[in-house]
């Protein structure tokens, strides 16, 4: 068997460029300044296997033959790992005879529980049609590889441009890949792209959308330090902000809720590492995430109210006779997925991520703070003592709170609940499933009346534009009051069970 000829994994972040910048790209001194080697081109032609029914796909994998000149290198790679905003991979890679995988080569790779038949079953599924331009950089004490690809993926009878620049850390530390990327960015209006060629090629042959981005596992032990935990959490956040971008610019409102709630969760982890941050960038960082928040909140709340609260409230007989209603309601769901779109397709959210990237990976903590003996299990229950004293502070006379003291309970509730669901593992499961359900019930509970202000509130500022709809709304607006009421009366019980429970952690 012939031993692979790349390491077994690559680090890489990929920015997207459009064809007007391409010149500036090729002239920039970040890239030109520091050549280690001449500029190198390449043509490749790259072609992927799977079955016809996409089994490498659905076990994240991709099987690939490309053909660069006179000679064949065949690869299997597995999704993004590790979180992050530079994917982190695992690779295998083999010299190969001809445009055809060699499926012996897999007999130590993830792909080999599909067998000796695989080879069999195995067809071209998509092709990647590739100008590449490879800059070697010395940049920041690091070697950077930095290829500029422009071409073409095509499957299904589908094709999409590809303009990319990937740069992938050859030695050195990976903060200085997010340096030469925020370097470019200052000078050109780039974008973090996050699905791969092969990612496109199938996206083109399902013919289907961009999917959102599951939540990677965070596997945290007692004994981690606390620095390390800190940027885990926030590589893994980062990564669903990010990756879920196209989802929610092509309107899924999945990606835009995966989206909101990542945001809500890096804006928790820095609060939970604050005595550890330091405070200028925390707050720059904070701002910056509660400003796409707020966009990204409108769209969702218009989601609801089109794809929930309408259904819920009238059947389709009687939507079918009021068209302008849901006309309306679309409208301004459109409108918000405009301004969402506006924001992301903008410079702001890549410079944020990168800039918030750069100094995770930097030196984010105040000084002599990383000299602190505590590990992470003498930390978290300190601060988790933190949230928890404001939760009962907030809750106190539930029964009686207005909706901006239900709102500030929900908040810390939920900042609770998402600092704590990092460090379950470090507890017994009897203790930790007991308090969690409550605390999920109460959540639930919270959610629900926020949901029901939030509806009421778009109803009235469609029944304000459209005078015609009142009576429709008024109804909207009727059934609203009811689901909160209802919440409410739960709320002593499920915040009295809450309260008196054990916290895990102690």
């Amino acid at each position: 068997m012939t031993a692979p000829t790349s390491p077994p994994q690559e680090i890489e972040l990929k920015l997207l460029f459009s064809a007007p910048d391409r010149p500036g790209l090729d002239r920039h001194p970040a890239l030109c300044d520091g050549l280690v080697s001449g500029v190198v081109h390449h043509h490749l032609l790259t072609t992927y296997y799977d079955t016809p029914a996409l089994a490498l796909y659905e076990k994240g994998l991709s099987l690939r033959v490309r053909q660069s000149g006179g000679a064949y290198t065949q690869t299997l790679k597995s999704d993004a790992a590790g979180g992050g905003l530079a994917a982190s991979r695992d690779e295998w890679a083999w010299p190969v005879r001809t445009n055809r995988p060699d499926t012996t080569l897999l007999a130590k790779t993830p792909a080999a529980v599909f067998g000796p038949a695989l080879a069999e079953k195995l067809m071209p599924v998509l092709v990647s049609d590739i100008r590449r331009s490879v800059h070697l950089v010395a940049y920041g004490g690091a070697v950077i590889e930095a290829a500029i690809d422009e071409g073409a993926v095509r499957a299904g009878g589908g094709e999409e441009p590809v303009r990319e620049l990937e740069l992938e850390l050859k030695e050195g530390p990976v903060l200085q890949v997010y340096c030469l990327a925020l370097r470019l960015l200052a000078d050109l209006p780039l974008r973090i792209g996050v699905e791969t060629k092969a990612g496109r090629g199938y996206r083109l042959l399902r013919g289907g959308l961009p999917e959102p981005v599951a939540e990677p596992v965070v596997l945290l032990a007692p004994e981690t330090p606390t620095e390390d935990a800190f940027r885990m959490i926030v590589r893994s956040q980062l990564a669903v902000l990010i990756g879920n971008q196209p989802a929610a610019e092509a309107g899924q409102p999945d990606g835009i809720h995966d989206m909101r709630v990542a945001i809500r969760k890096l804006r928790t982890v820095l609060r939970l590492f604050t005595p550890r941050l330091a405070p200028p960038e925390l707050e720059r960082f904070e701002e910056a995430l509660q400003r796409l928040g707020q966009v990204l909140g409108v769209a969702r709340d218009w989601d609801v109210f089109c794809l929930q609260t309408l259904p819920a409230a009238f059947d389709p007989r009687e939507l079918d006779e009021c068209p302008q209603l849901v006309a309306a309601a679309e409208e301004k769901r459109a409108a918000a997925h405009e301004d969402l779109h506006a924001e992301l397709s903008g410079p702001a959210p890549t410079m944020m991520a990168l800039e918030l990237m750069a100094w995770v990976e930097d030196t984010p903590f105040v000084p002599g703070s990383a000299a602190d003996p505590d590990p992470l299990c003498a930390f978290v229950p300190k601060r988790l003592d933190r949230f928890a004293r404001k939760v009962a502070r907030r809750g106190r006379g539930v029964g009686h709170l207005d909706p901006k003291g239900l709102h500030t309970l929900r908040k810390a509730l939920k900042r609770l609940r998402y600092s704590a669901d990092y460090f379950t593992a470090f507890y017994p499961a009897r203790h930790v499933k007991p308090y969690l359900k409550l605390g999920r019930g109460l959540q639930s509970a919270l959610g629900e009346i926020n949901d029901a202000a939030v509806a009421a509130t778009l109803a009235d500022s469609l029944a304000l534009a459209h005078p015609n709809l009142a009576s429709f709304c008024a109804d909207i607006v009727q059934r609203s009051h009811k689901r909160r009421k209802k919440s409410l009366h739960d709320l002593p019980r499920l915040w009295k069970d809450f309260h008196k429970t054990d916290e895990f952690w102690r």
